[in-house]
């Protein structure tokens, strides 16, 4: 018999936490990652997959003048960590503005047939 480090609960197998205790840790543990990280626990109507609410709100400002860019030129701009990947925050800043019903769309232009060829990213709005 075992007892779970946190509430001494006594459980049948050899684990460190009962599951209670276990998800409230793993929950606690990410909020503050998020702080650390982040500075603060992002909302859950955000960009679901990888709660990055700093970047997409960077990425938006930069986006604001219509101008296409490429991710590398996203990237340099906004001096991003870089082992976020770009691309794939783009795609998912795309998902949320068509979700949410925003006015804004985030438009993904492949300059030619060829995969060698960077894709640029613009956002535009419903009435341009």
């Amino acid at each position: 018999m075992a007892k779970c480090i946190k509430c001494k609960k006594e459980m049948d197998n050899l684990r460190v936490r009962c599951p209670e205790c276990a998800q409230a840790h793993r929950e606690s543990s990410l909020e503050s990652y998020y702080v650390r990280r982040y500075g603060s626990v992002p909302t859950k109507n955000g960009i679901s997959k990888g709660y990055r609410p700093n970047l997409r709100d960077q990425i938006l400002n930069l986006m604001s003048d219509g101008v296409p860019r490429k991710t590398t030129e996203i990237q340099e701009a906004l001096r991003w960590n870089k082992t976020t990947s770009i691309p794939k925050t783009l795609g998912d800043i795309k998902n949320y503005l068509e979700k949410s019903g925003d006015e804004r769309r985030l438009e993904k232009i492949r300059p030619s047939e060829s995969c060698r060829y960077p894709t640029e990213w613009r956002l535009t709005t419903n009435k341009s």
